[in-house]
């Protein structure tokens, strides 16, 4: 049965390759939703079907803790060049997988109102990947989520003077997926960091729409609007091209798919949203356009605690056993 949503109008511009990128988009179709459709039936199943496994919510008390414990300086734990988190070798899928965070990095990131650094995203969707393989393999490939840093070489020009290289991309592509990864995904999702702000690009090839996915509480729709106008359509065209070069041009050509606003928890912290977009890249069941759980806009810093806790203690962390402050409060072993 469909569920009627706004229906979508289509950007009135004829795709042009890269020279789109020389005037500013009318984004006609920024905001609005297609109609949703019946799924088609996918290689993989969906992570949120109810016999999969779900991650179980680490302890806030242990979680707050280790979150002080780090902040403080307590113990070994007071050296700012103490390394506490870095992925093992033989869960590394790229070159760009080196995020070796040291305390001051965890300090930077994860003290409240502090902006999340990019790594950080990295690693967790690292940690996401791995547990699908692990623990939902029949899930694995349903959804892909990209590198954050592929965001950045998609809006290139809003940080240096230069041109967009197109071939750059493809880089984050080759090291991290094989093309069938790419090809089988049901959801593409990409973490997006501009202005200070952090929001997840979802390319739903379920209901053939681009879900943006964004934390900030603002004033008014324009002003949202504004925000992504400035990016959105790049993104688009370039993840698109990227894509359909990596495939060889067998992934679906997305490049004229409307984007919408995805109802989502706003946040009510300073710099939270790095924080929110980790939870939307593990809870964003894109078949039914909503989160699997509750997301507390009031609890950023039990958010900021229970990502961290979650990420130190996770198999790809090559820095175990912990100190000893820290290590004590691990989660209690997994059954084989």
């Amino acid at each position: 049965m469909e569920v009627p949503l706004r229906r979508s109008t289509r950007l009135n511009k004829d795709d042009k390759g890269e020279a789109e990128h020389d005037a500013q988009p009318e984004m006609l179709d920024l905001g609005v939703d297609l109609i949703m459709r019946a799924p088609k039936r996918s290689r993989f199943l969906s992570p949120f079907e109810s016999q999969m496994f779900r991650r179980p919510s680490p302890d806030i008390e242990k979680a707050t803790t280790v979150r002080d414990i780090i902040v403080s300086g307590v113990g070994t734990c007071r050296l700012q060049t103490r390394r506490l988190m870095a992925v093992k070798e033989e869960f590394r899928c790229s070159q760009f997988d080196f995020c070796s965070a040291f305390r001051s990095h965890i300090c930077d990131s994860f003290q409240d109102a502090k902006d999340c650094y990019s790594t950080f995203v990295d690693y967790f969707a690292q940690c996401l990947r791995r547990d699908d393989i692990d623990k939902r393999p029949t899930a694995a490939g349903y959804r892909v989520i990209l590198p954050g840093s592929l965001s950045d070489t998609f809006l290139f020009e809003q940080y240096k003077a230069g041109k967009y290289v197109p071939r750059t991309a493809l880089i984050h592509f080759s090291d991290r997926f094989d093309k069938k990864d790419i090809l089988h995904a049901k959801l593409i999702l990409l973490p997006v960091h501009h202005k200070g702000h952090w929001t997840v690009y979802c390319v739903n090839l379920v209901h053939e729409q681009i879900d943006i996915l964004d934390s900030s509480p603002w004033p008014t729709e324009k002003q949202q609007k504004e925000y992504h106008t400035d990016i959105a359509e790049r993104i688009r065209s370039r993840l698109n091209n990227a894509l359909h070069q990596y495939t060889h041009g067998k992934f679906t050509d997305f490049s004229k798919w409307g984007f919408a606003f995805v109802p989502v928890p706003k946040q009510a912290l300073p710099n939270d949203g790095g924080f929110f977009s980790m939870m939307f890249l593990e809870h964003y069941d894109g078949k039914k356009r909503k989160m699997d759980i509750n997301i507390d806009p009031l609890l950023g810093s039990q958010i900021r605690a229970q990502i961290l806790y979650y990420m130190l203690f996770h198999k790809i962390n090559r820095e175990r056993p912990l100190p000893h402050e820290i290590e004590h409060l691990a989660p209690p072993p997994e059954p084989p």
